[in-house]
């Protein structure tokens, strides 16, 4: 009697064991899922509004073409339009980045969510290299040449090198920040394949 009356509270035991493991695992997906919605939406955010904010800089970039028409400043000109090819160029690229980070949801399946992370993960690499590479040097050569041409006096070309440096920082800053936070999406996605898995 004894002994069948341990092995029924031992089958009852075990039963709520299983029961609890599974409702902590749902809690934990939860949780897991419910912080990496909220990252993905931040980064969607900041997408959005530097999109909005290199948007807004086209019409700067139309009056100083407006303003200066008069004046032959060769590079001056060159700088300013190739600053409105960038700020085009950009807001599409911003465009599909957002395009791709409202594709994820939670709701489908898993893989496809890691999917659209990771194309929009290449999008933001791709941005990077090409903003190190290209637009800050051209840029830069560009607003040199541009000084040079006008003649500008000492405390503008420390202005300029000022505002290079800031830029050189703020791009070094997101890149990091990017990382990290690309990194522990890239985490969470995984636990909550793996959980889903389970």
């Amino acid at each position: 009697m004894e002994l069948e009356e341990l092995k029924n509270s031992w089958a009852a035991l075990d039963k709520r064991l299983k029961e609890n493991n599974s409702l902590n695992e749902t809690i934990i997906l939860k949780m897991v899922q419910g912080k990496t919605e909220k990252s993905i939406n931040r980064i969607l955010g900041l997408e959005i509004i530097g999109t909005i904010i290199v948007f807004l800089i086209i019409p700067f970039i139309a009056f100083s073409i407006e303003k200066n028409q008069d004046k032959m400043l060769f590079f001056w000109n060159v700088l300013i339009i190739t600053s409105g090819i960038l700020c085009t160029l950009s807001i599409i690229w911003g465009i599909c980045k957002i395009y791709t980070l409202s594709k994820i949801d939670f709701s489908k399946e898993i893989s496809a969510t890691i999917y659209h992370f990771n194309k929009y993960r290449i999008l933001v690499k791709r941005e990077y290299c090409v903003l190190i590479y290209i637009f800050m040097p051209v840029l830069f050569t560009l607003a040199v040449l541009s000084y040079a041409e006008e003649n500008v006096t000492f405390s503008l070309w420390m202005f300029l090198v000022c505002m290079f440096l800031l830029l050189i920082l703020i791009v070094w800053y997101s890149i990091k920040n990017y990382k990290k936070t690309h990194a522990a999406i890239v985490a969470s996605l995984n636990e909550i394949k793996e959980l889903k898995e389970e």
